[in-house]
């Protein structure tokens, strides 16, 4: 594992700018964040904005996709309006490449905007630890849609926390994925932090409850059918959401080993944890940081409920971008070195087991001719 970790290259690279980017914010006293997201972003670029299509999963089907879209000018497969316009755009200002390229840059940006919106002191940590774990590598790789969606969606939930009237902004990602309609949750979050300091404590605590007797849903047959208790319809699919759940709830292949299934639960466990040291032992968090938690928790709690299904990753994706965010400005604010430290294995650590695990060895980078 940790051989082809040192093989493959990107690996050590981020590694190499992580610490580089430590040194120079800490020892040399200047902010110097910035020019090393240009650098991290310049990077990702070249490893993954330049892979083949034979890279991962979906890689040969965004790339069919994007032939149809840009041959025909029609939106043949019925994705999202707001993608559907994403693929069409890339097709007018550049090939291929500049799709990939385009979505990756979107994404990054996105989340370092958020960051910086957010009042993080070093935005480029969060995109930093997007970039590190296996989600965040999946949502710029093999789940684009989903990923332009939640990082595009990310700067509309920060904005929200501090103008209650810009709430609205987050249906916009909806153009890009449905699964972002979780985010009208945000408009029912409430801003007193007593209240929110009791949801807070009450939805961890149903958390593990469901984590514990989770493995209960592993004997569900199909007999409860979402499909006859949601019966709306879903915009450009010919499914109800009930029966999109029963899909995800009861699909036969199998996507995900075990242990996967419990990474997914303990990577988003991991990334709560700064906000959960300091909802218990430093009540110095901001109301705004609140109100951001409990929305996080309860994007958390959804995927909680299913955790141990085989398509449960997709719906932690949807709490990861507002954890990342949450990760961070919780260690600046409490500003404990444990928790700086704790931050730094976790990157390190993410970033050995991402870029040394199957999925990245699937890639073929560097699509230069």
């Amino acid at each position: 594992m940790f051989f082809s970790f040192l093989e493959n290259g990107l690996g050590p690279l981020l590694i190499l700018i992580l610490l580089i980017n430590a040194f120079l914010y800490k020892r040399i006293k200047i902010n110097s964040d910035l020019l090393n997201f240009i650098v991290l972003l310049y990077l990702m670029i070249l490893a993954l904005g330049l892979r083949t299509i034979y890279s991962g999963v979906d890689t040969a089907s965004y790339f069919q996709y994007y032939n149809e879209v840009s041959s025909s000018g029609l939106n043949t497969r019925d994705y999202e309006f707001g993608f559907y316009g994403f693929t069409l755009l890339s097709s007018y200002l550049g090939g291929w490449d500049f799709f990939l390229i385009f979505s990756i840059v979107l994404q990054l940006l996105s989340v370092y905007l958020a960051a910086v919106l957010f009042k993080i002191k070093q935005p480029n940590l969060v995109v930093f630890l997007y970039i590190a774990l296996l989600p965040g590598f999946d949502l710029l790789t093999n789940g684009l849609r989903q990923g332009i969606a939640l990082s595009v969606g990310s700067i509309f939930l920060v904005m929200s926390l501090y103008r209650n009237n810009l709430k609205v902004f987050n249906l916009i990602p909806i153009i890009f994925h449905k699964s972002t309609l979780v985010y009208i949750g945000s408009f029912f979050i409430p801003k007193n932090e007593k209240i929110n300091i009791f949801y807070i404590k009450g939805l961890l605590f149903l958390g593990v409850v469901v984590v514990v007797i989770g493995y209960m849903g592993s004997f569900l047959d199909g007999s409860i059918r979402f499909e006859d208790l949601l019966p709306l319809p879903l915009i450009g699919t010919n499914h109800t959401l009930g029966a999109k759940i029963d899909m995800y709830l009861y699909i036969e292949k199998q996507l995900l080993s075990e242990s996967m299934k419990a990474y997914f639960l303990v990577v988003s466990y991991v990334i709560l944890l700064p906000f959960i040291y300091g909802v218990f032992f430093k009540p110095n968090l901001t109301k705004s940081v609140l109100s951001f938690g409990l929305f996080c928790l309860c994007l958390h709690f959804f995927f909680l409920l299913i955790w141990w299904t085989n398509f449960a990753y997709r719906f932690m994706y949807i709490s990861y971008i507002p954890s990342v965010l949450l990760f961070v400005k919780c260690t600046e604010l409490m500003a404990l070195k444990r928790l700086k430290y704790f931050m730094f294995v976790v990157l390190i650590l993410g970033i050995i087991s991402t870029y040394s695990s199957n999925n990245f060895s699937s890639f073929s980078l560097l699509d230069l001719y």
